[in-house]
């Protein structure tokens, strides 16, 4: 025992000698948003001379006392024994704060020097857009510092990084784009931030702070409404949070936090080691270790025929068909007529993988180029050999071509492309979704079109453009697709439903009397599911055989449930009225030699927050304060049947 404890106290000595050797700068004040000047105090834990700039440049001032901060600001500090620094940011922001605030700081020379800058031409610059080997093209990447604040004034990640220009032709523009990577060697291998609400993930290798593309200045929203609109098919998407720039304590306007796409994002996604992952893009271009078996899936595609289910087999062990169709049909209704140019996909390189695609860069969807509107059939140029070599050539549409020629595909993509109109693609679905994002933005946009010398009626113009789409381009495909695969009539079909009974059609849960329009002669398979307590009866009318349903006409479905007579059975009811609880529990007098209603109340009143309750053995009530923990009282008393 006594050599245990004078290991413990060596450990902790040597612990509060390495703590004492660092040499923290202190700051008076956090990071935030400040709506009035004060004074900025700095100090360290070893009396060692204090460095700082306030233009994101390599701290060298020595400070001598306070700094007065009455206007945004990033402040870069050192001590003057050591290279490595930290920054803070207080932003005066001239509204209230509607989106987070993310802070970018670094070497203004690092950004705008006519001849290493990354944000310029440089001298070796083509004289023409798009400006070939000019510096914003060069993958360059400098050492900077990122912060993010939340609109609750909450600073969610501070710390070293390597920025780096992000995009191709969007480089070109005033308000470029970036990419963030966690290394090493500039301190932590991670951002260690669930940046993303509707990810699960605690920690990103890098992210893209991201300008909207093409759509730049004119929706400045396409690409992420576009793929969060699918982002529960069967398609990787990228996450986005829409946030503030303050590069250098200057106002920089609206960008999009995404998700990079790369072997990290695979690892990620799917739990494959990043080292086993293939990514390539575009006709070919590797973008991680190889190609893999892709050129000969290609082959094999070009040399055979799909009208043989037994190729489509062979086809399904390569790649993954069912993702496939939901991208092509995705890029279809979006009419993004750079799909052509901008494709990725990737594989494990473990037996069995499949390639998958992944949807991203969708900026010219939703009419963004005049000529490309709501009405295109871009089902027909998706589908179709084109000797063009832009936008739609023929290499970029092999797969669905030759997918198209087997007729079990065909109705596949006829019904895939069918129910995503009436639900995902419905005019109503996305026109409420288009409405959230431009609520987020509203606040913030005039500023941000200000900001770049653009005229804010643009915005309101380029809103119009896409709700005129979401509107119309159902109808629109409806019809292009009667005549590319030379469909009978459409028809309505709606569905009487009554309490909380189910029917589901080729997967879809239908919503009671909501009309839904369908191709006449496709065989789609129903199915009834009755809620607890009930069954299914059949229908009013004699319409459907064998869970088959094939409309010819306008159609309305009435299902029949009925209540089953329970013999014996447990019931567990929860009630909640502000913030109290009550539960009751009843037991069968069949079931009351087993079951004792009175320790089924005394166990879930006790997690709610209750006092035990009481009663009989068939019946039993007790109340509680904590409606939270309804669901885990639930829980816990079905383990006790």
């Amino acid at each position: 025992m006594k050599n245990y404890i004078i290991i413990i106290l060596l450990l902790y000595s040597g612990w509060a000698f390495n703590l004492q050797s660092v040499d923290t700068v202190l700051f008076s004040s956090s990071s935030g948003f400040f709506s009035e000047s004060f004074q900025l105090s700095l100090s360290n834990t070893q009396g060692n001379d204090i460095r700082y700039s306030l233009d994101g440049s390599y701290p060298k001032t020595s400070y001598s006392g306070p700094i007065t901060i009455s206007q945004s600001t990033t402040i870069r500090v050192r001590n003057s024994k050591s290279t490595k620094g930290f920054t803070r940011n207080f932003i005066f922001h001239p509204r209230k704060v509607s989106l987070p605030i993310m802070c970018i700081t670094i070497d203004p020379s690092d950004l705008y020097d006519s001849v290493k800058g990354m944000y310029v031409k440089g001298p070796g610059a083509d004289s023409k857009s798009p400006y070939k080997g000019a510096n914003f093209h060069k993958n360059i990447e400098k050492l900077a510092y990122v912060e993010l604040i939340d609109t609750n004034n909450n600073v969610e990640f501070n710390q070293r990084v390597g920025l780096k220009i992000f995009g191709q032709y969007s480089a070109m523009l005033p308000q470029k784009s970036f990419s963030v990577h966690a290394k090493k060697k500039y301190g932590d291998k991670r951002i260690r931030a669930s940046i993303f609400p509707d990810r699960k993930f605690k920690k990103y290798k890098s992210i893209v702070i991201r300008n909207s593309g093409s759509d730049f200045c004119n929706t400045h929203f396409r690409d992420i409404m576009m793929t969060s609109l699918v982002k529960d098919l069967n398609i990787e998407t990228q996450a986005y949070r829409s946030c503030i720039v303050y590069l250098n304590g200057k106002y920089w306007g609206i960008y999009h936090l995404r998700e990079k796409i790369n072997e990290f994002y695979i690892k990620q996604h799917f739990k494959i080691d990043k080292d086993s992952v293939a990514i390539v893009r575009h006709k070919g271009e590797v973008q991680q270790y190889g190609r893999l078996n892709y050129n000969n899936m290609l082959k094999f595609l070009k040399t055979n025929d799909f009208k043989e289910s037994s190729m489509v087999d062979s086809l399904s062990k390569l790649m993954d068909i069912d993702n496939y169709l939901d991208y092509n049909i995705s890029q279809v209704y979006f009419n993004n007529i750079d799909a052509g140019g901008n494709i990725r996909y990737w594989r494990s390189r473990a037996n069995g993988s499949k390639w998958r695609w992944i949807l991203f860069d969708t900026d010219f969807g939703f009419g963004l180029r005049p000529g490309n509107d709501v009405e295109e059939n871009t089902l027909k140029n998706f589908t179709t050999y084109s000797s063009e070599a832009w936008p739609h050539p023929s290499w970029s549409t092999l797969i669905i071509r030759k997918l198209l020629e087997n007729d079990s595909i065909k109705v596949l993509y006829i019904k895939k492309m069918t129910w995503l109109l009436n639900t995902t693609f419905s005019s109503e679905n996305v026109l409420n979704h288009i409405d959230k994002i431009e609520t987020s933005l509203n606040q913030e946009m005039e500023s941000h079109f200000k900001k770049w010398k653009r005229s804010y009626n643009i915005w309101s113009t380029q809103k119009d453009k896409i709700k005129d789409f979401a509107q119309r381009r159902p109808s629109f495909i409806f019809i292009q697709m009667k005549e590319k695969f030379n469909l009978s009539p459409y028809y309505s079909l709606s569905v009487d439903l009554r309490g909380n009974n189910k029917i589901v059609i080729d997967g879809v849960q239908i919503e009671s009397g909501k009309k839904y329009t369908l191709p006449s002669n496709i065989k789609m398979h129903i199915n009834a599911i009755p809620q607890f307590g009930y069954q299914f009866d059949g229908w009013e009318k004699d319409t459907i055989y064998k869970n088959e349903l094939t409309i010819t006409k306008d159609t309305e479905l009435s299902p029949v449930f009925s209540k089953k007579e329970l013999s014996e059975g447990i019931v567990i009811v929860f009630a909640s009225k502000d913030d109290k609880v009550g539960i009751a529990v009843g037991v069968s007098d069949t079931l009351t030699d087993k079951f004792d209603a009175v320790q089924f109340v005394k166990v879930g009143s006790e997690i709610i927050g209750g006092q035990g309750g009481g009663g009989r053995k068939d019946f039993a009530q007790a109340g509680g304060q904590d409606k939270s923990k309804i669901e885990e009282a639930f829980e816990k008393l079905k383990t006790l049947i």
